[in-house]
């Protein structure tokens, strides 16, 4: 019986070069894939495990356990 694997989708914006950098950077250092740690992060917010606050310049992340 085939697997029922989730559909995949692109994604395909732009982002701060230096910012993508040290994210690559460090997913290599952690030896997990970009799009893991993508996927996290975006169903962890989706699902209001945490929250950013925008500020005038710049961002806060919120994690309330």
């Amino acid at each position: 019986m085939p697997e029922n694997k989730p559909k995949r989708a692109m994604l395909n914006t732009t982002i701060n070069e230096e910012v993508l950098n040290g994210f690559r950077e460090y997913c290599k250092t952690i030896n997990c894939p970009m799009n893991t740690v993508l996927e996290t992060f975006m169903a962890q917010f989706a699902n209001g495990e945490f929250s950013f606050k925008l500020k005038r310049n710049r961002m806060e992340l919120d994690i309330e356990e």
